[in-house]
């Protein structure tokens, strides 16, 4: 499939994305498309066992999370943050919490068996949506460096 069709066929969440890109090092960039690249030929193999070391690079201060800070910055309804904003975001029309056979955590990855040929297809979509998002020119554009 060439690069681009996914984000074209199922809705991704584009202005949530681009928001906490520009916000982010470029460096995390790297990091999600490492991560993501290594689970999506995990998933091509069906090694449902797969895990690495890899992590997400936004989950390491929960109180500065820039998903809950777009959350907040963005959205003029009047909600409550969710606990994890950064899992109902659409990265090609799926969402991190219809995705049963993916797992991230801030220093780990996991990818679990299904033989549900729907979950294995959410997935790859899932993910393929992720390394698009980490190859856009967004990355660090505003990114500010803390002094703590």
């Amino acid at each position: 499939m060439k690069k681009g069709i996914i984000m074209k066929k199922y809705k991704t969440d584009w202005k949530t994305l681009k928001w906490v890109a520009e916000r982010s090092p470029k460096m995390y960039a790297d990091t999600i498309r490492m991560r993501n690249e290594g689970l999506l030929q995990a998933l091509k193999k069906r090694d449902f066992n797969y895990s690495s070391n890899v992590g997400c690079p936004h989950c390491r201060i929960c109180a500065t999370c820039l998903w809950r800070l777009e959350f907040k910055a963005n959205h003029t309804k009047f909600v409550p943050t969710p606990f994890n904003p950064c899992q109902m975001v659409l990265f090609g029309g799926v969402s991190l919490e219809s995705v049963p056979i993916v797992s991230y955590r801030y220093n780990c990855e996991y990818l679990f068996a299904s033989t549900s040929p729907r979950n294995i297809a959410k997935a790859r979509r899932f993910l393929e949506a992720h390394i698009d998002w980490a190859n856009k020119p967004w990355w660090g554009k505003k990114y500010k460096k803390s002094t703590d």
